[in-house]
């Protein structure tokens, strides 16, 4: 099952050789730094979340998704607000030391990220009210496609 994982990454995959190449050359750029800690910041702030909402999930969902005749249904965790590292990434986007293929996989990671938070938040209510007994699981079936593209 691929996860969230590939944005996060590819995101670290372009982050390591950016600090390796331009830790001597840059060392006492504040710019660079800022750049950085933006990224590296909505990574230890999202990511973690995000798996462990998909450990949830799956936990007691099968690949196909739920079928109302789970014996235990635990729903899912929600991750915290995206906008701070929405905002924060597209402002280290333009900050120098330019380095597109970063730039790219952070705008990547952020995208993923914004795209699964109402998600999850659906799914969270939804299954901690325990709509999923008025519905006989029908909006369960229908968000599972959902959250599966979501956290892939």
């Amino acid at each position: 099952m691929t996860s969230i994982r590939f944005p996060a990454l590819a995101f670290c995959a372009a982050l390591l050789p950016a600090l390796a190449a331009g830790a001597p050359a840059y060392a006492e750029s504040s710019s660079l730094t800022g750049k950085l800690n933006a990224y590296v910041g909505c990574l230890n702030r999202l990511s973690e979340r995000a798996y462990l909402a998909r450990e949830r999930y799956f936990s007691w969902v099968g690949k196909k998704g739920p079928t109302g005749k789970e014996r235990i249904i635990y729903g899912t965790y929600t991750i915290y607000d995206t906008s701070e590292c929405k905002s924060e990434v597209e402002i280290a986007n333009m900050l120098d030391p330019r380095n597109g293929e970063l730039e790219h996989a952070a705008s990547a990671y952020v995208d993923a990220v914004v795209a699964l938070e109402p998600l999850l938040k659906e799914a969270d209510d939804y299954y901690s009210q325990e709509d999923y007994k008025d519905d006989k699981m029908a909006k369960g079936k229908a968000l599972h496609p959902k959250l599966v593209a979501a956290w892939t």
